[in-house]
């Protein structure tokens, strides 16, 4: 196997089947999930997403690695109950609300969180944020990070991005795309993706009128950007282009059109700082990538 495109894919799907549009019972979602996970491909699949309120129905098996969706206002009672579940839980994601508008705010729901997380005993998982507003959030989480609260890799905050969604305005403008990724960088915050990402590369929704990110498009953006492998201006490009030649995994790292990023730098992003992306598919993008002969070559997208 291609040691580039392995490093490229492994655990970068996070497993969302309990959510739209799959929105599957969790009985099913468990069946679904397991055998993906004993399938050939596995290795690219990374956490199974569950909302708190759902795990703590479930009798979901605890062999999983979970990545558990949180309410954003909380308070420690409400999750002390996580506790039970400290040896699965790898991260752990929610929303800063609208009303947060100043970067202090932003911080102290950040750290507050954090606190009720230790209190819990899960005080060193990944912690994902979602925001509207992208640079409040990003300098709130790059001030957490930068604090003694966050003193290893682990317990540093990132930021979540939504790419699509049931309506036509979950899905985010390239200048969005782009300008998240960018601030991420600026900022040295972790980064994941979630929703609209079921297939590599750019193309019409079907559901939609509209556009649709490609999620190669996106990782291939985002590592090439971190590595300085291309300049701000590039990131655009990059993004909109579905043209599946200019996006090449070879034996040394990953290449797009001329730009090229080292195999030694994909794997230290990809572990650090460009995380995965959430979707309620593992079959769709593992079809899209068949369709592009990456998983008989996986020299080629």
């Amino acid at each position: 196997m291609n040691a580039t495109f392995r490093s490229f894919m492994t655990s970068l799907i996070d497993y969302a089947g309990l959510f739209p549009p799959a929105a599957l019972d969790i009985s099913h979602a468990e069946k679904e999930y397991r055998s993906a996970r004993q399938s050939p491909h596995g290795w690219m699949l990374g956490r199974f997403i569950i909302s708190a309120a759902r795990l703590q129905e479930s009798g979901i098996d605890n062999s999983f690695p979970l990545s558990v969706l949180i309410p954003p206002d909380g308070d420690s009672a409400d999750y002390a109950f996580l506790k039970r579940f400290g040896e699965v839980i790898n991260a752990v994601e929610t929303t800063i609300p609208g009303n947060c508008l100043s970067r202090d705010r932003c911080l102290e729901r950040i750290v507050r969180l954090h606190n009720f997380l230790k209190l819990a005993g899960i005080g060193d998982v990944k912690l994902f944020f979602e925001s509207s507003d992208l640079e409040t959030a990003t300098d709130a989480l790059a001030i957490f990070n930068g604090s003694n609260r966050a003193t290893s890799s682990s317990a540093q905050a990132g930021f979540k991005l939504r790419c699509g969604g049931v309506m036509a305005s979950a899905f985010p403008s390239v200048k969005k795309v782009a300008t998240a990724i960018t601030l991420c960088k600026k900022k040295d915050v972790p980064i994941k993706f979630t929703a609209g990402l079921h297939h590599p590369l750019r193309n019409v929704s079907s559901t939609f009128d509209i556009m649709q990110h490609g999620f190669l498009n996106i990782f291939f953006a985002t590592l090439l950007y971190q590595g300085e492998a291309i300049e701000q201006h590039d990131i655009s490009a990059c993004l909109t282009d579905e043209n599946d030649g200019n996006f090449t995994f070879a034996p040394d790292g990953i290449h797009w059109r001329n730009h090229f990023l080292p195999l030694a730098e994909l794997k230290r992003f990809r572990t650090t700082r460009v995380i995965s992306f959430g979707s309620c598919s593992f079959a769709e993008p593992l079809e899209g990538l068949k369709n592009l002969g990456l998983l008989t070559d996986n020299v080629k997208a």
